[in-house]
């Protein structure tokens, strides 16, 4: 998509926006309200879908033709501990009052997908990869607890189930689905809950509100990396040959919602954990021009005092960088995706220094549901991860080598001609090198 498209595109929502939805000066902060006074909900791995909530319902919001953008996805990452299946699965609320589609111009957009969403993509030991994004606009949730259920005339289904206390008496999410290329039965708890304790944890949330410097105090998004490592267990069928692979293994889980017309902006995020040295590890940047929700978290045990300890980076302070030096075209996403990524925090006397391998272990998760989901490719990572974590006098406290995590890079998809990107690769890799990138901490 050409920037002039762009940016035409957001001056007349601005408009719209400030029009009909009031002083921005008001909005910027609703979200950051939202977050202090429902905190309850958001530090809960069971509680209700938060645009759902009596609170996001009220006229603050649904009064906004922003609300038509608003979305929350929980989202699930499985690593299969004998490398059976790397991927995710993700259950997804949009747009939950139906606006988008409507008469006016505006709301006959139709920037997403209206109604219950969902995601599911991977790589299967065998190497075969698929992605199925599946929109179905009748669909049950819950404003109370953690539930979605939705199904289609075709055979498609999904249901996310909470569960207070397990037969081990913990939290529990009881993930189940069948798209076109998958079927899953899996259970998901959390792995070191104790450390939601840490300071870095406190709270689990970040809120964003220069998601566009166009529509400030009109979007804001919240991200909830609410189980930073999971255990996981149950089962995936690969529907093209019809193989059940068993499960046993760890992933990530997010929680994230908020008024964003993503797909005309984009993010790119990282996570990885070490189950054997009890190392997680989260980072998050948002594109464009953004700073509210570029950080990483990392926590481990400190090896001189055998307490964990938690630190969250942020690049405004200084305290975050990040680069990718590589990069490929992927001719299905129709846009370049990083073949690496290298990211650096520093910060309370520790640098973590780490290293995630992409190559061609990615899957673009695409969409033709609407005609602005079409222009927009979120790329789904398989990398493996390397790295250090060292004080800041030089001492090493941890090495990790090749562990499999997950990531994305998302970003709208480009109008280039497949062989004009190949035949200008050098240029594109150096300016896209150039674009997504941080200065590495001092």
């Amino acid at each position: 998509m050409s920037k002039s498209f762009t940016g035409l595109f957001f001056s007349v929502l601005a408009c719209c926006a400030l029009l009909l939805s009031g002083s921005p000066g008001h909005a910027a902060t609703w979200q950051e309200n939202y977050a202090s006074q429902n905190a309850a909900n958001l530090a809960n791995p069971i509680g209700g879908w938060n645009i759902l909530s009596d609170y996001y319902q009220s006229n603050t919001t649904t009064n906004s033709i922003m609300d038509a953008l608003s979305i929350e996805w929980d989202y699930y990452s499985i690593h299969d501990d004998n490398g059976n299946f790397t991927g995710i699965v993700g259950y997804l609320v949009a747009d939950p009052n139906g606006k988008l589609g409507g008469s006016t111009a505006f709301l006959g957009l139709k920037l997403m997908p209206s109604g219950g969403n969902l995601a599911f993509n991977g790589e299967f030991k065998d190497g075969s990869r698929n992605a199925n994004y599946i929109n179905l606009p009748d669909f049950q949730a819950s404003k109370t607890q953690r539930s979605w259920a939705a199904q289609n005339s075709s055979g498609t289904w999904g249901r996310e189930t909470p569960i207070a206390a397990n037969a081990d008496g913990v939290p529990e999410m009881h993930l189940e689905g069948v798209t076109p290329d998958y079927a899953w039965d899996l259970r998901v708890t959390q792995g070191w809950p104790e450390r939601d304790a840490l300071a870095n944890r406190q709270p689990k949330w970040k809120v964003g509100n220069d998601l566009n410097p166009l529509l400030i105090g009109q979007e804001h998004w919240t991200v909830n990396m609410i189980w930073p490592t999971t255990i996981v267990k149950g089962t995936i069928t690969n529907r093209q040959t019809g193989i059940t692979y068993p499960i046993n293994g760890h992933g990530y889980r997010e929680n994230s919602f908020g008024r964003w017309a993503f797909c005309f902006g984009g993010w790119d995020f990282y996570f990885m954990s070490d189950m054997q040295q009890k190392i997680q590890i989260g980072f998050q940047t948002y594109h464009f021009d953004t700073s509210d929700l570029d950080f990483m978290d990392v926590d481990f045990i400190d090896p001189a005092t055998n307490q964990a300890v938690g630190i969250r980076c942020k690049a405004n302070a200084g305290e975050l960088g990040w680069d990718h030096t590589q990069w490929s075209w992927s001719t299905s996403a129709h846009q370049c995706v990083p073949k690496n990524a290298h990211i650096i925090g520093k910060k309370n006397g520790y640098i973590v220094d780490v290293t995630a391998t992409i190559n061609e272990h990615y899957y673009a998760m695409l969409s033709s549901a609407t005609p602005l989901t079409s222009i927009f490719a979120i790329n789904c990572l398989y990398p493996k991860y390397t790295g250090t974590i060292k004080r800041t006098n030089g001492q090493v406290l941890y090495t990790f080598n090749n562990i499999q995590g997950g990531g994305e890079f998302a970003l709208p998809r480009s109008v280039m001609d497949n062989s004009f990107a190949f035949l200008f690769s050098s240029l594109i890799n150096y300016q896209f090198y150039q674009l997504f990138r941080n200065p590495f901490p001092n």
